[in-house]
């Protein structure tokens, strides 16, 4: 085969996949590192909208002695990246966050996607909601039903924890996995706490809709430091990268 017809053909290869997916990745991070004491992240920040209570910056109540949100449990709080949105078509979101509990109290901590950019009681989405009592507890909710579980142990109070949730795509549902590790105070990921939550809920909204926004819910006596979703791409989309490098290598041998 001549180097023209291969170009061609590498490119024509690329053309397709590209049609086939959106290319719509989610991606969300904070470390609450940039605020001041007090800030209120809800007036200050407008991707961080909410329908109840303020969102406090502790400045140095968070890892390693910095930024965090300080989340007490007396008012319900809600957060929605309402200017990015995603397709779970392209590849699965993992949203993680870490936190501290400061006293023994039942609260929770939620890591969420929805289909509406109103972060609001009425909210459409799927919901995972962590409980720092309870023996961990663990729920997901699609809004019409869903599944519980339990980390098996409650959490420490004054030790750190990330809280990871799985979100992927499976035809019209959405397989969940959700998990809790040990951290340490500079935000070093340990040894898996208690056990791994699994579910597959049908919610077509989120494995059809193309715009998917990342929500956040803290509501528990303590802190929560470096919110996260980042959405890992489809192999398809990944086979872009690899065919860029061979249409690059025709290109040069050409030349």
């Amino acid at each position: 085969m001549s180097m023209m017809k291969t170009t061609s053909l590498i490119a024509a290869c690329a053309s397709l996949l590209f049609a086939g997916s959106s290319q719509a990745v989610l991606s969300w991070s904070d470390d609450f590192n940039s605020y001041a004491d007090g800030d209120n992240l809800r007036d200050d920040v407008a991707v961080w909208n909410g329908t109840a209570a303020s969102f406090v910056v502790d400045d140095d109540g968070g890892l390693s002695g910095s930024g965090a949100i300080n989340t007490p449990s007396t008012s319900d709080r809600r957060a929605l990246r309402n200017d990015v949105s995603g397709n779970l078509a392209d590849g699965a979101i993992t949203g993680r966050v870490y936190l501290k509990p400061d006293t023994s109290d039942s609260g929770l901590v939620e890591l969420s996607l929805f289909t509406t950019d109103v972060a609001s009681s009425s909210r459409s989405g799927l919901r995972v909601t962590l409980s720092t009592g309870n023996d961990g507890y663990l729920e997901i909710s699609n809004g019409a039903g869903g599944g519980s579980g339990s980390l098996g142990d409650n959490l420490v109070v004054g030790d750190w924890y990330m809280f990871e949730v799985v979100f992927t795509k499976n035809g019209g549902d959405v397989d969940v996995v959700a998990k809790v590790f040990e951290s340490d105070a500079n935000g070093v990921v340990g040894a898996q706490f208690g056990n791994t939550y699994t579910d597959s809920l049908s919610s077509s909204d989120i494995a059809t809709d193309t715009e998917i926004y990342a929500g956040f819910r803290p509501s528990f006596d303590g802190q929560t430091d470096n919110l996260s979703f980042n959405q890992v791409p489809e192999p398809a989309s990944l086979a872009l990268m690899g065919l860029g490098g061979l249409l690059i290598v025709a290109r040069r041998r050409k030349a």
